[in-house]
This record gives C-alpha cells, structure tokens and sequence, in this order.
C-alpha cells in the first residue's frame, strides 16, 4: 500500500522553500560562533542573538508550513484510492474500476533528496508530486509529497501495476 501527505494549497511549497532557507540561516551565526574561540564579547552576543532570531523565524515557518499542507492522506492499494482525514476518518473512496484512466508524471522523488533538487527548491522550482485520476464525473488531481523511499518504492510497484492491467495514460513533465 503507497501512503503520502496530500498537499492542499499551494503555498505549502512557498513556506517549505522558506524553511530550508531559514535552517541555513541557523547554521551561519552557529558555525560562526564555534569556529572562532577568542571572539569579543559583542561578537559573541550578536551571533547568539543572530541564533535565537534565525530559530524564531524557522519555528513560525514551521507552523505555517503544517497549516498550508493540510490534513489528508492518500492511501492507494490495488483496488482503491482512499483519501484520509488525519485522524484516520475516511473523507473519499474511490475504486480503481471507476477510474477511466491515470495521468502520472515523468518520475516521482523524495522532497530535496539531492544537492539538485535542494538547488531547485532554493531557487523556487520544487520537486512536485501528482497523480490525475480520470473519472466518469471530472478529473481528481492530487498533489502529494512522499515521506519515505519505501513509500516510493510502494508507488512505483503500484505503476507496474497499473501498466499492466492498462489503466495508464499519458504522462505529464513533473
């Protein structure tokens, strides 16, 4: 079974830029401070201040960043998509024998998993995940950030699948 945080509003990948911007903010003053022993007083009090104001502002990031994600998961096995509520309630279900067809992208991947895809996030072009199910009522777009390898793993065997029993479409650029 794949399981990922579905992404409800957009502004998630704003706040996740920013995040990884502030946690290099934090490292400067920290580094700074270690790296030089016989600092002046003022120094030393500036780069713990510059500290703290860094860690405040990634911390408020934080809870932005939780906020914008949402609180649903998507959960897909063979035969059916669920979405869920947080805490475990179900909001949607929706049968793989409903499904017309599937829209992938090209390749799915972890959220900064390389030194490219950090770069990317940095220079605001994140790493996005989505999946279109084609139905008899319209299109379900879902946007979803994968946690772990396994769970990637997990996805790309239910694309095999997929495949072999023709539900897939075209793919779009990720």
């Amino acid at each position: 079974m794949f399981r990922a945080r579905i992404i409800e509003n957009q502004k998630y990948y704003n706040f996740r830029r920013k995040q990884l911007l502030f946690l290099t903010l934090t490292i400067i003053p920290a580094g700074f401070l270690a790296n030089y022993f016989e600092l002046p007083v003022w120094a030393g009090v500036l780069g713990i201040l510059g500290y703290i104001a860094a860690l405040f502002l990634q911390l408020r990031n934080q809870k932005q960043l939780g906020a914008s994600a949402g609180d649903s998961w998507l959960e897909i096995d063979k035969s059916t998509i669920k979405i869920k509520a947080k805490n475990g309630h179900l909001k949607e279900t929706i049968k793989l024998d409903d499904v017309k067809q599937i829209i992938l992208q090209e390749n799915y991947s972890l959220p900064q998993d390389s030194l490219k895809a950090v770069k990317e996030e940095i220079l605001g072009d994140p790493q996005k995940n989505l999946i279109v199910f084609q139905l008899e009522d319209g299109d379900k777009q879902l946007n979803f950030e994968v946690d772990s390898h396994y769970n990637l793993v997990q996805l790309q065997d239910l694309i095999a699948f997929w495949q072999a029993q023709g539900y897939l479409g075209e793919q779009v650029a990720a």
